[in-house]
């Protein structure tokens, strides 16, 4: 009998919060559910169109959680976001509760960041 790959999750906060960027990357539809992470704030990134997020202690994101994302999959979303990014595993607040997912955070410098978004 062959076991089922663990599913993943991802929170999102920006372009990917978009089912449709999402779909379009992967091919199929997945369904966000709202969540919250602690200790991050959202930025601005100077002449661009999407955010980023940086720890920032007492901070919060508003986000949407993935939680049936196959490890290839997460692959592909690692593409998307390129080298500015970093993906991290954090706890995040859900309405089932507290849970672990995946998080792409900014290292693209400090210098590229905006106002708090």
């Amino acid at each position: 009998m062959k076991s089922r790959p663990a599913l993943q999750r991802l929170f999102v906060y920006g372009t990917l919060a978009d089912p449709a960027v999402c779909t379009g990357l992967l091919g199929r539809a997945s369904r966000p559910a709202p969540a919250r992470l602690n200790g991050f704030v959202r930025r601005e990134v100077r002449d661009e169109t999407y955010p980023a997020i940086v720890a920032k202690p007492g901070g919060l994101v508003l986000g949407s959680v993935y939680a049936d994302l196959a490890r290839e999959e997460l692959a592909v979303l690692d593409g998307y976001e390129g080298d500015e990014y970093a993906r991290i595993e954090v706890s995040v607040e859900t309405d089932a509760g507290v849970a672990r997912a995946w998080v792409y955070v900014w290292i693209g410098g400090e210098e590229r960041l905006g106002p708090v978004a």
